[in-house]
């Protein structure tokens, strides 16, 4: 059954010509991470952190207890400030990465990004880390409940759902936290502009960008890990440390160890490279013609597979909205040329990003 579902999504991005718009945007992040490598710096500091409040939480665990209905309010903090971390982090790689798209020339545009995010952005950040935070909580109360009662097995039912929905509404917030982050939204107004993102674009192609993205990212955590795992291995052998670690078996618990590492290391470049493709991808949908005219190399790039995108985008509420600061996007983005360079200075002019 796994390996049907992998073939029949295989097919469905094939058919949406997904894979080469990923390239395109995985060539993108790229560029935008080489420019603002500080951005990796931020969700290091902020790992520390949550890593600082989840130790704050265990203390609290040893007071109420694993498994009580007191631990509920400790599992729920800890939720809502790992999820209001991470988008966090999100607001600040997409705001880095519109600096990047509309070219601002901020100076320090990460710590720019940061500060909006953690300051004027801070409550809608909040808002929906709550609830994906409240879904989770619905996860943990079923647990809670049929660790004292486990005859409830219908409860297993609605964990099912609650994980479905938790994991459409992460990725939902992730494209509304760009919003937030590019545009200053609102969370509610946020989540009513990618709800028409989505309509204009289509589930299935958004969606399916980010499952090939979420897995080249999974898949390069895991060839991390695999890279270090080989390499203490490697090490162990060659400098026979194997009798000292307890032999064969040490040897491997070591490696394991090593790949856990390696594969935590990755993350936060991965984190990074997920979240700069989503603004790009929310960028162009609802301006490709900032895009034609600052990088019109890329543009050319990723036009041809989502054309119906930039066509769509143009004629929708939010398009009318964002052209009063970007100026009009032309129906037919492909044929939208610049005759000289007059006409090309005046566009970018007209299309130079307000925060």
């Amino acid at each position: 059954l796994s390996a049907a579902f992998v073939l029949l999504l295989g097919f469905v991005l094939s058919r949406q010509n997904l894979v080469p718009f990923a390239v395109a945007l995985f060539c993108s992040a790229t560029d935008v991470m080489r420019q603002h490598s500080s951005m990796i710096g931020v969700v290091y500091a902020t790992a520390v952190i949550t890593m600082g409040w989840l130790f704050i939480c265990c203390l609290a665990l040893t007071v109420t207890g694993v498994t009580s209905y007191g631990s509920l309010v400790v599992y729920f903090t800890y939720f809502w400030f790992a999820h209001t971390s991470k988008a966090v982090v999100h607001c600040t790689v997409a705001g880095t990465t519109a600096n990047w798209y509309f070219v601002t020339h901020q100076i320090d545009p990460v710590l720019q990004a940061a500060s909006r995010a953690t300051k004027t952005s801070l409550g809608s950040l909040a808002f929906g880390s709550l609830l994906t935070a409240s879904l989770q909580m619905v996860r943990v109360v079923r647990a809670i409940i049929l660790a004292r009662r486990p005859g409830l097995s219908h409860m297993s039912q609605a964990n099912a759902g609650s994980g479905t929905i938790g994991q459409f509404l992460e990725t939902f917030n992730d494209y509304a936290y760009v919003q937030i982050a590019v545009y200053g939204r609102p969370y509610m107004d946020a989540a009513k502009t990618t709800a028409q993102l989505l309509r204009n674009a289509g589930v299935v192609a958004i969606i399916g960008n980010t499952v090939v993205v979420s897995g080249v990212c999974v898949l390069g955590c895991v060839l991390a890990g695999a890279v270090a795992a080989a390499l203490a291995w490697w090490l162990l052998l060659r400098n026979d440390l194997e009798q000292p670690l307890g032999g064969p078996d040490g040897v491997q618990a070591f490696s394991f160890l090593c790949f856990c590492l390696g594969y935590l290391m990755a993350l936060p470049h991965m984190e990074v490279l997920r979240a700069v493709t989503t603004t790009v991808l929310v960028c162009f949908a609802q301006n490709p013609h900032v895009l034609h005219a600052n990088n019109p190399h890329l543009y050319n790039e990723i036009e041809g597979v989502f054309s119906d995108i930039a066509h769509a985008s143009s004629h929708n509420d939010t398009g009318d909205q964002v052209g009063d600061d970007y100026g009009s996007a032309s129906g037919d983005d492909e044929d939208y040329e610049y005759e000289d360079t007059e006409q090309r200075a005046a566009a970018r002019k007209m299309v130079r990003f307000k925060p």
